[in-house]
């Protein structure tokens, strides 16, 4: 087993978060169709790649995280709590999805609110200038 470096760490969650944003546009499409088993199939495999990310994720980011910076240990929790909020809405609008006008309202508002997620994710947990295999010295105090 070969250790990734943060960089290597950095693509691959990233291109994990590129698939995830062509299943969240699949599934705003099919929400807009009448297709309600096109619908759930969308919803039902958006969750299962979710669930696969954000564990592989958290494994990946667990021990990295703590030491990275001052925040470190901050940017740890937020994800977690994030994830298993994110995690509970998913699956309860997956669950409740109908063809119903109510429950397409609540999938689209998910989607965008994902969308919102990852894009928050990259910055605070995913940044390059976070993810770096570069050696950073702080030049205070020594």
């Amino acid at each position: 087993m070969t250790t990734k470096t943060l960089s290597e760490i950095r693509k691959i969650l990233m291109e994990e978060h590129a698939d995830i944003r062509a299943q969240i546009e699949e599934t705003r499409a099919a929400t807009a169709s009448s297709d309600t088993a096109r619908q759930r199939s969308c919803l039902a495999r958006l969750a299962s790649t979710m669930q696969l990310h954000n564990a592989a994720e958290e494994a990946a980011l667990k021990a990295i995280l703590p030491s990275i910076d001052a925040w470190g240990p901050l940017r740890q929790k937020t994800m977690l709590d994030e994830h298993l909020a994110e995690h509970a809405e998913l699956y309860a609008t997956l669950v409740e999805a109908s063809s119903t006008v109510e429950s397409a309202g609540a999938i689209v508002k998910l989607l965008d609110k994902m969308l919102v997620h990852i894009a928050h994710e990259e910055k605070e947990f995913l940044g390059a200038e976070l993810l770096t295999d570069e050696m950073l010295c702080d030049g205070f105090g020594g």
